[in-house]
């Protein structure tokens, strides 16, 4: 059970991590279901001032969650709510769409279909159907506030594990649902979303396989919104090691999609000359003034030789998130915040 303590770590964790840019909440277990919305938001604000999403309980949280909008500027926090289909938007959906329309709120549409269960198996048809349920659930947003900012979520989709009867989040199909949610994201001109992760339970191999093909996936596509980091286990399990080790990930797939430049300056043919033939280009000032920004340095993986391996990587990861958890932590929101 994650706790209201678990989620400040979580917060305050996700602060000091470059790759993150937001906090989804989650279920609380220690605080009443009809309280977790808002006071969720609370415990993300006093870790972070990085942009909270908030889950939804009930239309009474709804109400509490626009009470506290105004304590900061803009579109500090959003929220979201799933279809529950095939083809259908609880009344529970439609009442917190309702009760936070009007005040400028944005709202992540999510159609999240199953296939070969509440979608048909096939993933052109699993598509349709959580096209048809995202496109209506805009709609009713739209109708209740015009020009509401919304984001088109398709990426939350599923298959079946036939075999074991469970939700696939990590496989090949779940990245062609990111596909799919970027490609029609476009078609709408709308911003899309979906998430990496991994039905590993542990920080292991296979958390890396299908977190990396998930991260690569996403950014060759365009996803605009990407959810996910630090989650095992099909969503059920959020490890601090893991979110660092995303992190690192997402640095690296970063570094990737940069490319290179080619122009005068990286060509460098000047110094190719003036350096010549069994020369060293590492006390040059080239070198000096480009090396971080074109070499990737990693933080966590390791490139040292095997006597000098600090370890495996998940007990790494461990050991720097506690060490960005140690020591005296200023409180994100001030006193005048707190009380607003």
């Amino acid at each position: 059970p994650v706790t209201s303590a678990d989620l400040l770590s979580i917060a305050r964790l996700s602060d000091r991590l470059d790759a993150v840019q937001g906090v989804m909440g989650v279920a609380m277990a220690d605080v009443p279901p009809l309280h977790r919305d808002f006071v969720g938001l609370r415990v993300i604000a006093e870790g972070t001032r990085k942009h909270a999403r908030v889950l939804c309980f009930s239309p009474r949280g709804m109400d509490a969650l626009v009470r506290m909008k105004p304590v900061f500027p803009g579109p500090w926090f959003s929220i979201g709510f799933t279809a529950h289909g095939p083809l259908r938007w609880t009344n529970l959906a439609l009442e917190v769409f309702a009760r936070s329309a009007g005040h400028g709120i944005p709202v992540t549409v999510n159609g999240e279909p199953m296939a070969g269960t509440s979608a048909p198996v096939t993933l052109a048809g699993a598509f349709a159907v959580g096209n048809a349920e995202i496109l209506a659930g805009i709609v009713v947003n739209q109708l209740l506030e015009p020009g509401r900012p919304v984001v088109y979520n398709l990426g939350l989709g599923h298959v079946l594990d036939m075999r074991r009867a469970t939700a696939v989040t990590g496989g090949p199909e779940n990245a062609l649902f990111a596909r799919a949610s970027a490609a029609l994201g476009r078609f709408y001109g709308l911003p899309s979303s979906s998430w990496v992760s991994t039905e590993s339970v542990f920080e292991d191999e296979q958390a890396a396989l299908e977190t990396m093909f998930g991260l690569v996936t996403h950014v060759q596509e365009g996803v605009s919104l990407v959810w996910g980091l630090g989650q095992l286990e099909s969503e059920m399990t959020l490890s601090l090691a893991q979110l660092v080790i995303d992190d690192e990930m997402v640095a690296y797939v970063r570094r990737h999609r940069r490319g290179f430049a080619v122009d005068d300056e990286a060509l460098a043919l000047d110094l190719v000359r003036a350096v010549g033939i069994a020369g060293s280009y590492l006390g040059t000032d080239h070198t000096l003034e480009h090396h971080r920004r074109e070499l990737f340095s990693p933080r966590l993986l390791n490139r040292r030789p095997r006597g000098a391996c600090p370890g495996p990587l998940h007990e790494v990861a461990a050991a720097r998130a506690g060490e960005l958890l140690s020591g005296s932590l200023e409180p994100a929101l001030s006193e005048d915040e707190r009380s607003a």
